[in-house]
């Protein structure tokens, strides 16, 4: 399983922050990142899915997937508009969509979605890492997520709204209704942007369980690398200071 350093998880936290305050402007933006920070403890180390060869199933790899998948729409958006599609919806949408697609995965203020599995044999032999906390209501994730926004008093847009309902495709069988249209034209979707996050989504996804494939299988890596070199190294390679691992000890140390 991979295991983030404290350095790489305050980064990443980062990174999925200042995407708040670069593309979700006023009020809205002030209430999401609220949101976001009032819980920056239970989101820095929620994992992204309940089972290893998902994707991204460690602690910290919830952010790690959002932060990908964000990077990803906004490189599917260019390549939509290099084939001259009007996408029918702003940057701001794309972006609010990807941050908030997976959000049902936090559950409630009361109870985690995802639970450490205690069952050590289901660990080992399926890979079940987590499991479903049966103390939540039963309730899709894009439907929670939705739940989360607007009971929080975070708009969303009508875009946004069914970017975040569909963004699993056609692997979700309620999505067949936005997707695949109706006999009239007029009732095909008005834009692009549930397409761009869904493909984005859907390659972060491909790309983490590449990522588990060739270095996690086992419990053990599966390339063999060249070591690198001091000068190769960067400050996520080289090894904790002490006051790192201090730091780092902390941050764990309930967990």
């Amino acid at each position: 399983m991979k295991e983030l350093t404290a350095e790489q998880l305050s980064a990443n936290w980062e990174e999925f922050i200042g995407y708040i305050d670069k593309y979700i402007p006023g009020d809205r933006g002030n209430k999401l990142k609220k949101f976001y920070e009032d819980r920056t403890e239970r989101f820095m180390f929620m994992p992204a899915s309940g089972v290893d060869h998902y994707h991204s199933a460690y602690p910290g790899g919830y952010v790690e997937h959002v932060n990908r998948v964000v990077r990803a729409s906004l490189d599917v958006m260019e390549l939509w508009k290099k084939y001259e599609s009007s996408l029918d919806c702003t940057v701001e949408e794309i972006v609010f969509t990807a941050i908030n697609h997976d959000l049902g995965k936090y559950g409630n203020d009361e109870h985690a979605y995802y639970i450490p599995n205690p069952s050590d044999w289901h660990r080992k032999n399926q890979g079940k890492i987590y499991e479903y906390n049966v103390e939540l209501a039963k309730m899709p994730v894009p439907d929670r997520s939705i739940l989360l926004l607007t009971s929080n008093g975070i708009n969303i847009s009508e875009n946004e709204y069914i970017g975040i309902k569909t963004h699993d495709g056609m692997y979700d069988e309620s999505n067949k209704y936005y997707l695949m249209g109706g006999y009239h034209w007029a009732q095909k979707l008005k834009t692009s942007l549930p397409y761009i996050v869904h493909q984005a989504d859907l390659m972060a996804a491909r790309v983490e369980f590449e990522e588990w494939r060739d270095n996690y299988r086992d419990g053990a890596p599966q390339k063999v690398n060249k070591p690198k070199t001091s000068k190769q190294l960067t400050d996520s390679d080289k090894p904790l200071s002490e006051e790192s691992s201090k730091k780092f000890d902390d941050l764990f140390k309930d967990f």
